[in-house]
């Protein structure tokens, strides 16, 4: 008689649990269909629990006793389930067997580990229940697909694990790099305040300034940071553009401690990512409603120049789409089509694709019926948009969360 080794006792088990999820799956949705009907839906997810948990016993219990002897998986690999004497056992002793594993899996699972040293290749629950696993094809050369179904079930917990430690890894990184780049933006307005009393303006190249070794080369306004974020030295102020395709948002430090953005402003268009912005910049400290208030009428103030700019925009891009229908019978997607001025100035882009690029005042972005600008740096970390029809006589508006679109006279 031979008895079953670990490894083939373990690959069996691996494909049982496979069958076995997938008859709880099925029990679990009849089950919680029929309550779903009848009325009883929150019934549902506990009646589920129980049945699924009655499947698993059942079935190992009613197999291992059955003429079989053996589950599906211990049947592929020709092991069976027998007493001391190699006879089939009863379904109560095959019940015992099966309640005793939780005493195995109880003390660090070195119960199932007992196989390696016992005469008989018993584990802790088997010796209990006075039960044996044979190996009916011993000789047979298995080990290939016992190891390829083990390391298969191996790779995909690791996966899981991995992936388990990257959702708590990831936002962890997320956090510290928002702290880095919003400790940069602060030295980087102090530099800049520096060279503002030495001459008389602010710098608008990198190399202007003594900052850290990886900008100080740098003959633009825009600086990568270990190809994390990107530093942008602005008219008004510095920002940090965080372009991951997953977590994208930007921040802002106004050069003037007089301007309200003296404190650092998030902005993101990510539902997902607003909720980081706003722990980020209550870490870094911002001022009371009540403070920031009294500069609110200065910055809407300094906020309809832009909108002003952008109205102007607008209805020359209205104008040059209606001309450019009435010559095509439909709407230009890209600058270029009709003949739109391709800018690069600080306050408004134009680019030959339908969006503006991140790093100006205003973006502007051609839609199939709509030209829409977004306004990137904004008080008190708002944000918002302005829409206005191709279709001549139509309406300015303007889309934003909160009392942003008031303040500024939509």
């Amino acid at each position: 008689m031979s008895y079953a080794s670990f490894w083939k006792r373990t690959a069996a088990y691996l494909i049982d649990g496979i069958f076995c999820q997938i008859i709880t799956f099925i029990v679990s949705f009849v089950i919680g269909f029929i309550l779903g009907v009848s009325g009883h839906s929150s019934m549902a997810g506990t009646a589920g629990t129980i049945l699924g948990i009655a499947t698993w016993i059942v079935y190992f219990v009613w197999a291992e006793s059955s003429a079989w002897q053996a589950t599906i998986g211990k049947r592929i690999f020709g092991l069976k389930v027998t007493d001391l004497n190699g006879q089939r056992i009863s379904f109560w002793r095959s019940l015992g067997r099966n309640v005793a594993m939780i005493i195995s899996t109880l003390i660090l699972c070195i119960g199932y580990l007992m196989c390696f040293w016992t005469e008989k290749k018993q584990c802790l629950h088997d010796s209990l229940a006075g039960c044996l696993v044979i190996d009916e094809k011993p000789n047979e050369k298995q080990g290939c697909a016992v190891w390829a179904i083990i390391g298969f079930f191996v790779l995909l917990i690791g996966t899981l694990v991995l992936g388990i430690l990257a959702a708590i890894a990831l936002p962890q990184f997320e956090r510290a790099l928002g702290n880095m780049a919003a400790k940069n933006l602060e030295a980087a307005r102090k530099v800049q305040n520096t060279y503002y009393k030495e001459h008389n303006q602010y710098a608008t190249r990198w190399n202007q300034l003594n900052f850290v070794e990886e900008c100080n080369n740098e003959e633009s306004n825009r600086c990568v940071l270990a190809n994390l974020f990107t530093l942008e030295l602005e008219p008004e102020g510095v920002a940090a553009q965080r372009e991951n395709p997953k977590f994208s948002y930007r921040l802002f430090r106004a050069y003037d401690l007089n301007d309200t953005r003296r404190n650092l402003v998030c902005i993101s268009k990510d539902e997902r990512v607003k909720s980081f912005c706003q722990r980020l910049v209550e870490r870094q400290g911002v001022p009371s409603r009540s403070k920031t208030r009294t500069h609110a009428t200065t910055v809407a103030s300094d906020e309809k120049v832009w909108v002003s700019q952008a109205k102007t925009l607008m209805n020359k891009i209205q104008a040059a789409q209606q001309e450019y229908f009435n010559a095509h019978q439909d709407y230009a997607t890209s600058w270029y089509q009709f003949g739109m001025p391709v800018t690069e100035d600080a306050d408004i882009c134009l680019t030959p694709d339908q969006t503006c690029a991140r790093h100006h005042k205003l973006q502007a972005m051609l839609g199939s019926k709509e030209i829409r600008i977004f306004r990137i740096n904004v008080y008190e970390n708002e944000s918002y948009e302005l829409v206005l029809p191709y279709l001549a006589g139509s309406t300015l508006r303007c889309e934003a969360e909160g009392d942003v679109c008031d303040r500024l006279g939509f």
